[in-house]
């Protein structure tokens, strides 16, 4: 058995019965043919799959609903008639309609863990084909439908961010201990220094990580900069700010890197304020 089911697409609910997925990524060779001999190109790092498909199987059954009080007691005519909202053959058809009409649509792809259902993760995907299949004796009951996802995120990430703070001193370092969990690197997390003085200068290392860049610019108290380190991205409100330096020591490939586990993180800062670093843990 699989450990997760797929669950929503954009808000639209799936097939939840018979459910069947394949879901996964292959990474890209590395091996590169040259005169005489094969070589391995990316060496010893890890590359992840740029790419995945979701493969989701399963039946939409119509079932009857009833109007139900906040605590679920079907509510009742004078004569003790049930009041429907809905009969099977409507509500089958309006769960067809929801995924159907999100076809070619983007949106954010859910999964539960079937060990811990309050367990959720997502990614960004694409609805590609919503093909219902039916025999003529269940085509008022139910239905099978073949959905197919593709994302450009190879890993799943945690429902909610993890927000690791820590508060800068003017011309001093502060050390963060930041903890990314699942089984993947995290490539995407966001820096967000907001001042409580003026910041010309920071610095971000984690030697470990092979993680060592700077920046430089003119950064007012109350004011925010982020840095977007999946996005590539450096703005303070809506400007950008790109003086961002990789220093020599910064072999990583991306900008703030972290793999599963713990991170020992060092900022420096020529000014006061604080510093907090947001990244979703992520799975393959």
């Amino acid at each position: 058995m699989a450990s997760y089911q797929v669950i929503t697409f954009d808000g639209v609910s799936l097939p939840l019965y018979n459910p069947e997925q394949d879901a996964g990524a292959d990474a890209e060779s590395g091996l590169i043919d040259t005169v005489g001999r094969t070589f391995d190109y990316v060496g010893s790092r890890q590359r992840l799959p740029r790419r995945q498909a979701v493969h989701v199987r399963g039946v939409f059954y119509g079932f009857m609903t009833f109007w139900e009080t906040e605590s679920g007691d079907r509510i009742v005519t004078e004569t003790g008639d049930e009041l429907i909202f809905g009969n099977g053959t409507q509500m089958l058809r309006a769960q067809l309609d929801a995924l159907t009409a999100k076809i070619g649509a983007q949106g954010q792809l859910v999964r539960k863990r079937w060990d811990d259902q309050s367990v959720t993760q997502w990614i960004t995907a694409r609805l590609l084909r919503a093909r219902p299949r039916s025999r003529v004796e269940d085509h008022t009951v139910a239905t099978e439908v073949d959905a197919l996802f593709e994302s450009s995120m190879a890993a799943w990430r945690s429902s909610t961010a993890t927000s690791t703070n820590g508060t800068l001193v003017s011309g001093g370092s502060v050390g963060m201990l930041v903890e990314s969990g699942g089984n993947a690197q995290v490539d995407d997390a966001v820096i967000t220094v907001t001042a409580s003085g003026a910041i010309t200068s920071l610095r971000f290392q984690a030697a470990a990580e092979d993680v060592d860049f700077s920046w430089s610019g003119s950064l007012a108290s109350g004011q925010s900069l982020v840095i977007d380190c999946g996005a590539r991205t450096v703005q303070i409100g809506s400007t950008d700010a790109y003086n961002l330096a990789l220093n020599a020591a910064h072999t990583a490939l991306g900008w703030l890197v972290l793999p599963a586990g713990l991170i020992s993180l060092v900022v420096t800062s020529d000014g006061p304020g604080s510093v907090q670093i947001d990244h979703y843990d992520q799975w393959v």
